[in-house]
Order: C-alpha cells, then structure tokens, then sequence
C-alpha cells in the first residue's frame, strides 16, 4: 500500500503514526517468518524505517511511530510492504495512519 505526502520544510517534527494488530498462525517465539516494512521512497532511494514480524503478535492494536524528519521538504511514497512465506499466515491490521508535521 502506497501514499504520497509532503513534509513541509520547516516542519520542526514529522512522523508517521499508525495503530498496528499482528495475528499471526506461526507456531514459533523466535523466527520472523513474516514481515511488515515500512518504507520511504524519495526519489533516490527506498529506505527501510521499521519491521515489524510474526514475532509481534498481540491480542491488541499497539500504536508505532516511525520518525520523519530526514524527509522534511521532500514529495515522498510511504509504503506499508508485507511478505509472508508460504508456511502459515499472518495478518497485519493497519489502523488509523497519519503523517503529522508541526
């Protein structure tokens, strides 16, 4: 899933900020089989800000903040990429995203 946004450049502060539930099938405490990855784009590079895997799972949504000041000034794609291997599922339910600048 993908969206773009604009940090303003006199932004003193920016994040990403998203509630995030893994459920997960896995049957293990100590291998990421599957992943969630939010990532950058720029226009340079694609850069990985956080990852979070099967091994998160949890019976609540647990609010994630990613750090945006590297960004401020820049159009960019913000990216929630998920891979999961062909074993067991897991969910990542998303909740509630916002970019906020101040």
């Amino acid at each position: 899933m993908d969206q773009k946004v604009t940090i303003p450049a006199d932004a003193s502060n920016a994040q990403l900020k998203f509630y995030l539930r893994v459920l997960t099938n896995e049957g293990t405490s100590y291998s990421q089989y599957d992943k969630l990855t939010v990532q950058v784009l720029d226009g340079y590079g694609t850069y990985n800000m956080g990852t979070w895997s099967n091994l998160d799972a949890s019976s609540s949504y647990q609010l994630q903040t990613v750090d945006l000041d590297n960004f401020r000034g820049k159009t960019v794609t913000l990216r929630f990429k998920g891979v999961e291997d062909s074993s067991q599922a897991t969910l990542f339910r998303i909740d509630d995203a916002s970019v906020t600048a101040n």
